[in-house]
């Protein structure tokens, strides 16, 4: 909690003494993620770290993301609550489908941090950065 306590400080912080609404905007989407976030979370999101994240302009030949079975092998104890946990990550914008819309079936997703979700990792490692 300490920790996060510091990360939201640093969010707000970075906001604050940044005219630009734009960083305000991204200082705002740290904060929120930060407060939705609990270990398990974070735990998943450090794994996520090493997905390759899709591109702006995706190669359909380029894998890209990690599945769940994958996060699985990396962290067995995330195996129980794992799409919870997913979900959670996506729903506040860190975690994103790196599918590409590619395939209906839950189990052959593969996922990845967002650039919001690597801020939010920057932010709670300390980074002064992160927000901007």
């Amino acid at each position: 909690m300490d920790q996060k306590r510091r990360a939201l400080a640093r969010a707000l912080a970075a906001a604050i003494s940044d005219e630009n609404p734009a960083t305000l905007d991204t200082s705002g989407l740290i904060a929120r993620a930060i407060t939705g976030l609990d270990a398990p979370h974070i735990r998943m999101m450090v794994i996520l770290e090493d997905a390759v994240p899709v591109p702006s302009q995706p190669d359909d030949a380029m894998k890209y993301g990690m599945q769940l079975s994958e996060i699985s092998q990396k962290d067995p104890g995330l195996s129980d609550g794992a799409y919870a946990i997913l979900r959670q990550l996506i729903y506040l914008g860190v975690a994103e489908d790196a599918t590409n819309g590619m395939t209906f079936l839950d189990m052959y997703r593969a996922y990845a941090l967002s650039g919001l979700g690597r801020k939010v990792l920057e932010t709670l490692r300390g980074n002064p950065s992160a927000g901007s």
